[in-house]
């Protein structure tokens, strides 16, 4: 708070030295101008111009240093010299015994006394399932649907013929297809462990 009203003291002298300069320069031209004038009724008009001019400017000047001085006054106040050669004072007789009667808050740590009869509880391990769940891979398969049976060939339209699989076998998918003159045929694996290929049409997927 101080420190603001040292600030407006200080830009009030400012404006006041300001004020100040203009009206007694204002005051010096008017006096100039004084034997100017023609008639004696201008002459007295410019000569109390210039009277006032002169009054305004000293009182600008006579407030502005009256601003500065409270501002510096202010500004040198929070100002406190330190006496480092003092020494203090000794404790008297009561603060001594207020300082010798607060209790010591030093903790006092108990050690538990282990009985060497005493049993000692052993946790029982608990057991953990170590087996891992596998997934069973799903193997693509189509049965063979022909009452008199399917012949498995050596290639895709081929007349080489492997084995007769029987109506409702099981075939093992190896996911290879191929046409051949507009017919579909299928590469499979028989449970007999033979590979080759059957016609698509005789099989459900």
């Amino acid at each position: 708070m101080n420190l603001i009203v040292n600030a407006g003291l200080i830009i009030l002298g400012g404006v006041c030295l300001i004020g100040a300069a203009y009206f007694l320069i204002r005051g010096l031209f008017s006096r100039r101008d004084v034997p100017t004038k023609a008639y004696g009724v201008q002459q007295q008009e410019a000569r109390h111009g210039m009277l006032v001019d002169f009054f305004r400017g000293g009182l600008s000047l006579l407030v502005a240093l009256i601003s500065l001085a409270v501002a510096g006054f202010g500004l040198l106040r929070p100002v406190q010299l330190v006496d480092v050669t003092s020494t203090p004072e000794p404790p008297t007789r009561a603060q001594l015994a207020t300082a010798t009667a607060i209790p010591s808050m030093t903790p006092t740590i108990s050690t538990p006394i282990v009985s060497p009869t005493s049993p000692i509880d052993t946790p029982t391990p608990i057991p953990t399932d170590t087996t891992a769940p596998t997934d069973t891979p799903v193997v693509p398969s189509a049965t063979v649907n022909s009452p008199n049976g399917l012949w498995l060939r050596e290639s895709p339209g081929g007349t080489q013929e492997l084995e007769l699989i029987p109506d409702g076998t099981v075939l093992i998918l190896i996911e290879r297809i191929e046409t051949v003159e507009g017919q579909g045929w299928q590469q499979v694996l028989t449970p007999a462990g033979n590979q080759g290929w059957v016609a698509v049409e005789f099989i459900e997927y």
